[in-house]
């Protein structure tokens, strides 16, 4: 009876060992734990360079996970499941390529994708099946070329083709890394633009479009340079008005809707001044304006043309011993109203004339020729004396016998060379001239005397020497010259105009391919106001002669008109515009002393 408590206890033991095993087997039974699913993707989206290429995957919910996980594999790029989301309580994800080089989407690759759900016990649920997302290859445009088109006008841009492009947008710029802007938006792979400048660099880049993914980058640029427009004008050849002689130059004017060529006739014994007309037309033919101007040999064979209106102006400093009172020589000025020469200022030994200018105003036999402008009905002059360094100016009123003196006073230039001495009157009636002695100055003449303007212009060249070539005021009384200067270190030729603080060397000869001698340059504006036109004549280091025509504007030099190829020399070059406002230029072929006339046709 003792053991029987013992026992009881123990049976109570077994009995609760029982229940509370078949307890927990019976709650296993009834109330399991579930099947962890694995989440099943639903589809997915690209999206395009718009908004950042990136791809969309969503899926079914799991029940019981309070996350995901999303994997990412490239078998493209050799790139095997990662984990590239470890906490994700949404049932969808977007991939902008974090984790991958660059932190980008690369297009043209497939990626693949897999999920699985995550629960609050920390365990994990089985994975998704596989997700593979192809990544369209809308790569930006390839190949990209630029070609200048023959008319010079246009450039032709062209690229490949892009797989699923709807279009294309073309931007040009004139930096290779800033300031585009689009010019075109086409669903072809080539496009003309017609909006070009001469002489510009322009870079181009493109591109492609589609509605559903967006624009991809732009290719890279690609550059072109304009360079000059292509020449399509020509010379024409107006006939020869004769010989001129070696020594001489030739002058060319265009009045009234002719041309003159006046120079000093090689056929004459004398040499004596010859004036040809020329109506300007195609097949027009030089004629004779009645007989010679000169009595004899005129100083350096040379002449000075002005053309004013309907009038034809010739100055000359004459030699004849008959008219000159000793042999110096004298200045003549005549003017020619379309049929007859007669002299301009013809009055007796008391007066300043033309005819026989005083005594005390004689050129010197090595001065500078006489040069002359007008300002409305009234002419000036400025030449330079026999004293050599003293230049002079006079003036005429128009009618009447006598020529005046404007200043008292000389100008003491030191010694003047035997170029031209430039003279032009300004906007407001104003001469203005261009003297020079190694160096060279402006002077300006208004209330009846002569006065120093602008800074002294000196090529820094250490020139010995320096001659007018050519001198004018523009339409907005802007001083342009053309200057040789002699050095030590040689010839030089040149363009620069004052600016109203500085003189400015425009560097024309800079854009001559290797010349080696420089014979020539004329300057001459417009009519119309375009601009500012060069003559320039040059031997080449094959020891041809060229002529070329250039303008001058805002953009730099430009050629106009081909080159003129002369295998002989050209001594002298002389350039207008006739009354179309199209080029003439004549020049002297030095071997033979013939004058050569060209027209510049469109």
């Amino acid at each position: 009876m003792k053991n029987i408590p013992r026992l009881m206890l123990v049976l109570f033991v077994a009995v609760l060992i029982l229940f509370m095993s078949t307890s927990c087997f019976l709650e296993k039974f009834f109330d399991p734990d579930p099947v962890l699913e694995a989440p099943k993707f639903e589809g997915f989206y690209v999206e395009g360079r718009s908004y950042g290429w990136h791809i969309d995957i969503w899926w079914s919910t799991v029940d019981g996970a309070d996350a995901y996980e999303v994997y990412r594999a490239c078998p493209d790029l050799n790139l095997i499941f990662e984990n590239v989301n470890d906490w994700n309580t949404d049932d969808r994800w977007s991939d902008y390529g974090e984790l991958l080089p660059g932190d980008e989407l690369k297009l043209g690759v497939t990626y693949q994708y897999k999920v699985r759900g995550h629960f609050d016990d920390g365990g994990y649920g089985p994975f998704s099946e596989i997700l593979s997302v192809p990544l369209p290859a809308f790569l930006p445009p390839e190949n990209l070329s630029v070609t200048l088109l023959t008319d010079g006008n246009s450039v032709m841009v062209d690229w490949d083709p892009v797989e699923d492009a709807e279009n294309y947008e073309v931007h040009r710029s004139e930096e290779s890394s800033y300031g585009y802007s689009k010019i075109a938006e086409t669903t072809e792979t080539l496009f003309s633009d017609d909006s070009i400048a001469p002489s510009t660099t322009y870079f181009y880049k493109v591109f492609a479009s589609n509605s559903e993914y967006g624009d991809t980058d732009f290719c890279e640029a690609v550059w072109i340079d304009t360079g000059e427009p292509p020449i399509t004008a020509s010379w024409i050849d107006l006939g020869s008005p004769g010989f001129a002689s070696a020594e001489g130059d030739v002058e060319l004017a265009s009045v009234g809707g002719n041309l003159y060529a006046l120079f000093a006739d090689a056929d004459d014994t004398d040499n004596r001044i010859k004036v040809m007309s020329h109506d300007g037309s195609d097949g027009g033919s030089w004629t004779d304006t009645g007989g010679y101007l000169s009595l004899s040999t005129v100083v350096w064979d040379r002449v000075y043309a002005l053309a004013d209106g309907d009038t034809l102006y010739a100055a000359y400093a004459d030699t004849d011993d008959t008219v000159t009172a000793g042999g110096s020589p004298r200045i003549f000025v005549k003017q020619y109203l379309g049929s007859a020469w007669s002299a301009v200022g013809a009055g007796s030994d008391d007066g300043v004339s033309t005819y026989d200018i005083l005594l005390d105003t004689e050129i010197g036999v090595f001065g500078a020729m006489p040069t002359l402008a007008a300002a409305g009905t009234d002419l000036f002059m400025v030449y330079q004396t026999s004293s050599f360094a003293l230049v002079d100016s006079l003036s005429y009123p128009g009618s009447g016998d006598y020529w005046s003196e404007e200043d008292s006073d000389y100008w003491n230039t030191g010694m003047i060379s035997a170029g031209e001495i430039g003279l032009d009157v300004d906007s407001a009636g104003r001469p203005v001239a261009a003297l020079e002695s190694g160096s060279l100055n402006l002077y300006r003449y208004e209330t009846g005397s002569w006065g120093s303007f602008g800074s002294e212009f000196d090529d820094g060249g250490g020139s010995d020497q320096m001659y007018i070539l050519g001198f004018l005021l523009d339409s907005t009384d802007v001083p342009y010259f053309a200057f040789e200067t002699l050095s030590a270190e040689g010839s030089k030729i040149d363009v620069s105009r004052w600016t109203g603080t500085a003189w400015e060397n425009l560097n024309q000869t800079a854009e001559l391919i290797a010349p080696k001698t420089l014979m020539d340059l004329d300057i001459v504006e417009n009519p119309d106001g375009s601009g500012i036109y060069s003559a320039v004549v040059y031997q080449d280091t094959d020891n041809l002669y060229k002529i070329e025509l250039w303008k001058f504007d805002d953009a730099g030099w430009l050629q106009i008109g081909p080159t003129i190829d002369w295998a002989t020399g050209i001594t002298a070059v002389d350039a207008v515009f006739d009354s179309l406002s199209r080029p003439v230029l004549v020049f002297t072929e030095g071997s033979t002393s013939d004058v050569h006339a060209k027209a510049l046709r469109e």
